[in-house]
């Protein structure tokens, strides 16, 4: 779920390419706990790529396709 209001901020400091694991640090609510995550650092180059195939793509970010992707089969809404 989502709080109204509530502002939140990644940091990530990656000193070479490559796959990072990562997991939700703040209490906000059943199975915070569980939340992981794998972070993909890349070059400035091989980001802007990706972005360019991502803009392309035409994949919607909206409740279907978080539905879709979420293993538990819940969903925030947006």
């Amino acid at each position: 779920s989502v709080m109204g209001g509530m502002v939140t901020q990644l940091n990530l400091e990656a000193t070479r390419p490559g796959r990072f694991m990562g997991e939700n640090t703040m209490y906000n609510g059943d199975g915070f706990n569980q939340q992981k995550f794998t972070t993909v650092a890349m070059t400035p180059g091989e980001f802007q790529a990706w972005v360019r195939n991502a803009q392309e793509s035409g994949i919607p970010v909206n409740g279907a396709t978080l539905e879709a992707i979420s293993p538990t089969g819940r969903s925030a809404e947006i």
